[in-house]
């Protein structure tokens, strides 16, 4: 997601398994010429709509991209990437450009020690670990640095 549904409670409830898993943030430089640029470079924003899209071969980036109206608080971006047998099905993304790791609120503390001891043996050193809480006056959470 982007934008203010970075504290949306149901995100991390749907997709970081209740609360105990992590969301990670990714900075992309999109500025950057093609060749020089990384897979998450070719990310796109997600259109939300009532009805599905007609398919046909020269539509099919409309519907690779395209999900229904009532996932739109998402705001989701999605990356189509080609996995090559030699890439084990696996992406790589360049250093620089994780920049967040964000805790669950429901997560352990073991747990979170394990994962910054992960990305420091990676020499991951420019990322930021926060925790999330749920806020006292609304149904969102807020993030505070992890020491």
């Amino acid at each position: 997601t982007s934008g203010p549904q970075h504290n949306d409670i149901l995100l991390f409830s749907q997709y970081a398994d209740s609360h105990t898993g992590i969301a990670l943030v990714f900075t992309v430089d999109d500025g950057k010429i093609i060749g020089d640029s990384t897979f998450l470079s070719f990310s796109n924003r997600i259109t939300y709509v009532h009805d599905f899209p007609v398919f046909d071969k020269r539509n099919i980036h409309k519907v690779l991209w395209t999900k229904y109206a009532a996932w739109e608080y998402q705001d989701e971006y999605r990356v189509i990437a080609n996995l090559d047998q030699d890439s084990k099905k696996c992406r790589r993304f360049e250093k620089y450009e994780l920049t967040q790791i964000r805790f669950g609120l429901r997560m352990t503390e073991d747990d979170q020690r394990t994962i910054i001891q992960w990305v420091h043996d990676a020499g991951l050193t420019d990322i930021k670990f926060l925790k999330a809480r749920p806020r006292k006056d609304k149904f969102q959470l807020v993030y505070d640095e992890v020491q």
